[in-house]
């Protein structure tokens, strides 16, 4: 036969069973894990009580906030925010119709917001498609005019008052300077090319102008306001015509270079020097830029006519 537990073992038993009783009865959250929970729901472990996870677990209108509690949607984020064909307009907060608008930016291109609806128009050329050189004119965007040279074809320029794409009136060089305006005859002077500020020039037997510019902007489509250097070389027949230079910034080598055909009148060969300022240079109006005497900018296609 056993002998019985002492009494004092006996009392610390009871204590023990006791207390964990008295802890189950004391217990009062929700939950203790996510499993006690309804579906998309969660456990909030700091007081025991069952928080939404997701906004399906809240009502329809509403939404699970950062703190878990289902609060009711009064604004829209993003478009994922409404419902159907809806769109958020995150001007107001609200969803609207797919056709409604309280903005410009709103609609789409080639339209514009007017009385809370996107109808077809534009305010300026932006509005309208860039892409296929759309211009803004009297409220609607057209295709196949101008608000600029860049809309036009190359070599054309834009007349601003029918917004029609033309051929300049003055005459340019263009592609390969080719000469396909009037030839500016063998006076290659600056006078001939109906304007005393554009240039004549010859190159590669023929003659063509220069159209004076101060700008990209006043140049055709596909030009460039490019500055024009200045080099000129006297007449001779012989190396000993070649003896003096006409331009303090050009040294004359004393070789008379003929021209093509084995005829005996040519030109003196130069060996251009940089310019310093513009006292370098000649004397009607040239000035020195970037070490080059400089006449004047004139238009002329990038990487032609040089």
């Amino acid at each position: 036969m056993k002998a019985p537990l002492p009494a004092t073992t006996l009392l610390l038993l009871s204590l023990l069973a006791g207390a964990g009783c008295s802890g189950s009865q004391d217990f009062e959250g929700e939950c203790k894990r996510d499993s006690d929970c309804q579906s998309y729901q969660r456990c909030d472990t700091r007081d025991y009580r069952c928080i939404c996870a997701s906004d399906e677990a809240c009502a329809p209108g509403e939404f699970c906030n950062a703190s878990g509690s289902c609060q009711t949607k009064t604004s829209c984020l993003s478009n994922d925010d409404c419902t159907g064909q809806g769109v958020c307009d995150v001007f107001s907060g609200e969803c609207i119709g797919p056709s409604a608008c309280s903005d410009d930016v709103q609609c789409d291109i080639g339209q514009i917001c007017e009385q809370g609806v996107c109808r077809l128009g534009c305010r300026e050329t932006s509005d309208c498609d860039l892409m296929q050189k759309e211009i803004c004119l009297d409220g609607q965007c057209r295709q196949g005019m101008c608000d600029g040279n860049p809309y036009c074809p190359f070599g054309q320029v834009c007349d601003l008052d029918s917004h029609l794409c033309t051929q300049p009136v003055e005459p340019h060089c263009l592609t390969g300077c080719s000469p396909t305006c009037e030839l500016c005859g063998e006076d290659t002077s600056v006078g001939p090319c109906q304007n005393p500020a554009n240039v004549c020039v010859r190159q590669d037997g023929e003659t063509y102008c220069w159209v004076y510019c101060e700008g990209d902007e006043q140049c055709p489509a596909g030009y460039q306001c490019v500055p024009t250097t200045v080099s000129w070389s006297p007449l001779c027949e012989s190396d000993s015509d070649c003896s003096d230079a006409p331009d303090p910034n050009d040294r004359v080598i004393n070789v008379c270079d003929g021209t093509s055909g084995g005829q005996v009148v040519g030109r003196c060969r130069l060996n251009k020097q940089p310019c310093f300022n513009d006292a370098d240079c000649y004397p009607f109006e040239t000035h020195c830029q970037e070490g080059q005497c400089v006449f004047a900018s004139h238009c002329r296609p990038p990487g032609g006519c040089n």
